[in-house]
C-alpha cells in the first residue's frame, strides 16, 4: 500500500468525523469525508461532495457560530465552535467543530480541515448541572427567607385565633376568618418553600402501598373540595415500599391539588395503584396513577411542568412549586413521575417507585 493510500485509510478509520473542504475554489467545496461523519450525518460520500457543508445549517443552527466560522475562513485562521446541526433525516445533533487551515509546501492555504463531535448528551448533562447549581442556589436563599417569615406568621395565626374566641360579632368573625385563612395558606406556601430548599435527611419506612394510598386519600379529598370526585383503584394487589409518610402525601396532594386546578374545581380524579416487576434490572416496582380530565398541556408545557416556580395559574393563585416538590420527593425515595397530557383531555401523572424485595400481592414476586 503506497503511503498516500495509508494515509487515507488511517483517516477513513478514525473514530471522530473528518471533513476536507478545498480553500482554492469558490464556496470552498467538500473533498473528502470519512466514514464517522457519514455516520454523523447520515449522508453518504458522494452525496455531500462537491458541496458546501452549509447544507448541515438549519433554523436552528446559531448565527454567531457560522460567522465565526465565515471569519475564519475569510483569515485563514482556526476557528472552535459549537453549533446545531441537521441530518439527512431532519434530526439534530449538537457539533463541537474545530476548523483548521491546511497550507501546502509553498506556504498557501490549500484546504481546510473540519474535525467534528456529537456532543449532545454532554451538552444537556452540563446544562442539567448548571440548573442543579442554580436550583442549590436557589434553594438555600429560600430556606432563609422562608424561616423568616414562617417566624412573622407565627403571631398572626395565634392572635387571630384568640380574637376570634374573644369576638361575638358575626361580621368580624367573618373578618378573623379571612384573616386566618390566608395565614394559613401562607404557610402552606412556606411549607412547599421549605421541602423545595432542603431535600434528604428524611426517615423512611417500610409501609404497604395500598394502604398508604388509602390513609393518604383521606386527607387528599378533604383538600381538594367538594366538587371534586376522588376514585381510588388497587387493582386488588398491593406491594411493600420505602417511604416517608408525610412526604408520600405532600406528594399525592400535590398532584391532586394539580389536577383539581386544571378542572376548575369540578370533575373527577381517579388514582389508581398497579405492581409488577420492574422494566429494568431485578425487583419490582409500584405504579401511581394520579389523572384528571383537565384542561391538559402541550409538548411546551409538559417539557417545563417539573421547572419550579414554573406555573400556569393567575399570579397570586400558584406558587409553581408543586409539581417541583413532588418530583425531589420522589426521587428522594428512589422512585420518579411521569407526565402524559393531551390538550383539552387531561393530565395523568404517574409515580414509579420501587417495591421492597419480596412478594408482590397481585401474584408477581420481584426476587424473580
Amino acid at each position: 500500500m503506497r503511503e498516500r493510500e495509508m494515509l487515507l485509510a488511517v483517516i477513513d478509520a478514525c473514530p471522530i468525523s473528518i471533513a476536507v473542504a478545498d480553500a482554492r475554489r469558490p464556496d470552498t467545496p467538500l473533498i473528502y469525508v470519512n466514514r464517522i461523519f457519514q455516520t454523523l450525518t447520515g449522508y453518504d460520500r458522494a452525496e455531500v461532495m462537491g458541496r458546501n457543508c452549509r447544507f448541515l445549517h438549519g433554523p436552528g443552527t446559531d448565527d454567531a457560530a457560522v460567522g465565526v466560522l465565515h471569519e475564519a475562513i475569510r483569515t485563514g485562521s482556526r476557528a472552535d465552535v459549537r453549533l446545531l446541526n441537521y441530518r439527512k433525516d431532519g434530526s439534530t445533533f449538537l457539533n463541537h467543530l474545530v476548523l483548521a487551515p491546511i497550507h501546502d509546501e509553498t506556504g498557501t492555504l490549500s484546504a481546510y480541515i473540519g474535525l467534528q463531535s456529537d456532543v449532545t448528551d454532554e451538552a444537556r448533562r452540563e446544562e442539567i448541572d448548571r440548573q442543579r447549581q442554580r436550583v442549590e442556589a436557589l434553594g438555600r436563599m429560600m430556606g432563609g427567607v422562608a424561616h423568616e417569615i414562617n417566624n412573622l406568621l407565627q403571631p398572626v395565626t395565634l392572635l387571630t385565633e384568640e380574637l376570634m374566641r374573644r369576638q361575638r360579632s358575626t361580621a368580624d368573625t367573618a373578618c378573623l376568618h379571612t384573616i386566618l385563612d390566608c395565614a394559613l395558606s401562607a404557610r402552606r406556601i412556606i411549607g412547599d418553600l421549605l421541602a423545595f430548599s432542603r431535600p434528604g435527611g428524611r426517615e423512611t419506612e417500610v409501609v404497604d402501598a395500598a394502604a398508604l394510598l388509602r390513609d393518604a386519600l383521606v386527607l387528599v379529598r378533604k383538600a381538594v373540595g367538594p366538587g371534586i370526585l376522588i376514585r381510588f383503584d388497587d387493582g386488588g394487589g398491593t406491594a411493600d415500599i420505602h417511604a416517608d409518610r408525610t412526604a408520600f402525601i405532600q406528594v399525592l396532594l400535590n398532584l391532586a391539588n394539580n389536577a383539581a386546578a386544571a378542572m376548575g374545581g369540578e370533575g373527577t380524579i381517579d388514582v389508581t395503584l398497579s405492581v409488577g416487576p420492574a422494566p429494568r434490572g431485578a425487583g419490582g416496582q409500584v405504579r401511581i396513577a394520579v389523572a384528571d380530565t383537565g384542561c391538559g398541556m402541550d409538548g411546551a408545557l409538559l417539557e417545563r411542568a417539573f421547572e419550579p416556580f414554573f406555573t400556569t395559574k393567575p399570579v397570586g393563585q400558584g406558587t409553581g412549586l408543586g409539581l417541583s416538590v413532588a418530583f425531589g420527593l420522589v426521587k428522594e425515595m428512589g422512585g420518579e413521575i411521569i407526565l402524559e397530557s393531551t390538550p383539552d383531555r387531561g393530565t395523568t401523572a404517574i409515580v414509579l417507585l420501587p417495591a421492597v424485595q419480596g412478594k408482590l400481592e397481585d401474584g408477581h414476586d420481584s426476587r424473580r
